[in-house]
């Protein structure tokens, strides 16, 4: 009797360890396919997001190719009118360089015949040849033309030498090409984007640039927002100017103190911003990058766009942007997130 007691206790526990073994994979089994599931599901919404994004741009652009620039006089970006120019277009060209499709082959091929109608003499102004304000030559609006061109292996005429030799004392850049009516100035993200274009990693700039983010002090009179420039600056960084780095720690610092506090940022752009910036410093926290990719996806307008806000600004006036610079810098949030 106590050895079929033995026995049947022990078949017992050979019954409840097999089920349990069994029941732990099934388990496993289940998570594993749920989170595979929930991985595609992810995608495809990154997916159509970036479909839906890509057919406003192809729907907007104008038939010059360029994109529209919207000009407000309030930050909220109300009482705005179109203000030709080709800097929106070097932005939007830029965020969709690396997507590949027919779609944006189309809007590329527009707008860069666009930027190349708008040089003269190798330099570019803020305001195209058909807007009826006019301004001196500027190297902000140089640099972003000339960098996005000869990244699309398009010539245009030299004017590295020029560049070059718009300088201060400091070795700094100014911003403006020979004003007559105004003072001349120096700002960070311009001499960034100078950076970008001529690919030097200049140690004067550099570290005018690094003190300034890493002090916390403003340093830029046309992008007040820090979210702006500190895109900048990671975009440089990712294009090989790597004298930048020493802003990088702070950077991704400042970032998630804000979104630890405020659980969010305060508009579709920035967030945008920020998260292209901490994919180019090579920030790879997948959950809080999910977090705000999915902020930016629910923010999506049904038509693909995003809400415009102000990107750069002129001086105690005149705020800057559009749904499609807002739209193409939310595309490439969303396109390199998926490389990730």
């Amino acid at each position: 009797m106590n050895k079929l007691k033995k026995i049947i206790l022990i078949s017992l526990l050979i019954f409840i360890i097999l089920y349990s073994i069994n029941y732990f994979l099934s388990s496993t089994n289940q998570s594993k396919e749920l989170n595979l599931e929930k991985e595609t599901s992810f995608n495809q919404k990154l997916n159509n997001s970036i479909k839906l994004g890509i057919d406003f741009l192809h729907n907007t652009q104008l038939e010059n190719g360029e994109f529209k620039t919207e000009s407000c006089f309030e930050k909220k970006m109300i009482n705005c009118y179109y203000d030709s120019s080709p800097f929106v277009t070097t932005f939007v060209l830029y965020s969709i360089n690396e997507i590949n499709n027919s779609k944006v082959q189309e809007i590329k091929e527009k707008a860069l015949n666009f930027l190349l109608n708008e040089q003269e003499n190798g330099l570019w102004s803020y305001w195209t040849k058909k807007n009826e304000n006019k301004l001196y030559f500027d190297l902000d609006d140089t640099s972003c033309s000339s960098f996005i061109l000869k990244q699309n292996n398009i010539s245009f005429q030299e004017n590295i030498h020029l560049i070059k030799n718009n300088k201060n004392n400091e070795n700094l850049y100014y911003t403006w090409i020979d004003p007559i009516r105004f003072e001349n100035d120096v700002d960070c993200a311009v001499n960034v984007n100078v950076l970008l274009y001529l690919q030097e990693n200049n140690p004067h700039v550099c570290s005018y640039i690094n003190n300034a983010i890493n002090n916390n002090e403003t340093c830029s009179i046309y992008y007040p927002d820090k979210f702006a420039l500190y895109y900048l600056v990671s975009r440089a960084y990712k294009n090989n100017i790597t004298c930048l780095n020493q802003t990088k720690g702070k950077i991704i610092s400042e970032i998630l103190s804000n979104y630890k506090q405020n659980k969010t940022f305060e508009n579709p752009l920035q967030t945008a911003l920020v998260i292209n910036t901490l994919l180019n410093f090579e920030y790879n926290d997948k959950k809080t990058l999910e977090l705000l990719i999915d902020d930016l996806i629910k923010n999506q307008n049904k038509n693909g766009s995003w809400n415009k806000s102000s990107f750069y600004i002129q001086p105690q006036s005149i705020h800057y942007g559009s749904e499609e610079l807002t739209t193409a810098i939310s595309i490439e949030a969303l396109n390199n997130y998926q490389k990730i």
